[in-house]
């Protein structure tokens, strides 16, 4: 499979490679993910500069993406294969994340994806929309209540004023600063880095 990656904590041009590595197999109770689209988070960034240390022997980064289940391992229903669904935590505590053509994690990390959301869009559902859900609703429901959103043009704020107002027919809106190809990850990277964007920055999985 085509991934980017890295062996060593670093700056991301001194850092990360891309081209093949090999195709992950799926075991108890998880599924493979071709995916289509990976968001490149502050967490994923933060990582490979050293806030967490390199899993031997490379690290394929990013947590969260979206694609198709194409492998289930066992104890997975089979109907699950060719199901559309969203990733989150791929990279967490796991040397293998969503910068790459494949991922392998436990089945409940793969969540449907409805069909009227693309998987840019899924890409961007995981630690941002969940941050500002727990953010939200840790301690109850906030009906009739007032919520302050600082940040709101953030990632995290952006889903949390949606959050704060929703009703279920609803449809949320994603805010995509930039899209790069997988093989221009030191550029997506370095731009999350820089602070300079409003919105997500999703990778295109060729």
């Amino acid at each position: 499979m085509l991934a980017a990656w890295y062996e060593k904590n670093g700056t991301a041009r001194d850092v990360l490679r891309y081209g093949e590595q090999p195709d992950p197999v799926p075991g108890k109770g998880e599924v493979r993910v071709r995916l289509r689209a990976s968001a490149v988070n502050p967490s994923d960034v933060k990582a490979r500069a050293g806030s967490r240390p390199v899993i031997p022997p490379r690290v394929i980064p990013n947590s969260d993406g979206a694609g198709d289940i194409d492998r289930v391992g066992p104890g997975v229903p089979r109907r699950r294969l060719r199901q559309r669904v969203w990733v989150y935590n791929g990279q967490w505590q796991r040397p293998s994340g969503t910068s790459a053509q494949y991922i392998v994690l436990p089945a409940a990390q793969a969540v449907p994806l409805p069909r009227k959301i693309s998987y840019a869009e899924g890409a961007c559902l995981g630690i941002p929309v969940m941050t500002a859900h727990r953010c939200l609703f840790a301690d109850g429901p906030i009906d009739g209540m007032t919520a302050l959103v600082t940040g709101g043009a953030g990632v995290v704020g952006h889903y949390a004023v949606q959050l704060a107002r929703w009703l279920a027919s609803g449809r949320p809106k994603f805010a995509i600063a930039a899209r790069f190809p997988l093989s221009e990850i030191v550029a997506a990277h370095e731009l999350v880095e820089s602070g300079n964007k409003i919105g997500h920055v999703i990778l295109n999985i060729p």
